[in-house]
């Protein structure tokens, strides 16, 4: 009878919701969300840091439109290259050798 006992509180102090087991799992997932929180609070200061460079500098406006929303000033002229192998494939096949046609070449307009 004690045998029985014994081996049931042997059992319950590892695999029970309070045993061994279950500490070591809560322990790493303590460990786990700590190193989150942590990574949300650097995020959290660059956000704060990135918000008051734009309302302070406009330069930094400036920036952001340019780069997310592609935008350009007055009198300025953008350029887009797209190189996917579709647009390499369409070139060569207007484009086949070295030299174009000068009838092929009529269709773009001078970059002065």
């Amino acid at each position: 009878m004690v045998f029985f006992v014994t081996l049931a509180l042997i059992t319950n102090s590892l695999i029970g919701e309070r045993g061994l087991f279950a500490s070591l799992a809560a322990r790493q997932q303590y460990r786990r969300l700590v190193g989150h929180i942590q990574a949300l609070k650097h995020e959290n200061t660059e956000l704060r840091a990135k918000a008051h460079r734009l309302k302070v500098d406009p330069r930094a406006v400036e920036e952001i439109a340019r780069q997310e929303l592609d935008l350009i000033m007055p009198g300025e002229i953008m350029f887009l290259f797209h190189d996917t192998p579709a647009v390499r494939a369409h070139i060569k096949a207007r484009h086949p050798g070295p030299s174009a046609s000068q009838s092929e070449l009529s269709q773009y307009a001078p970059l002065h």
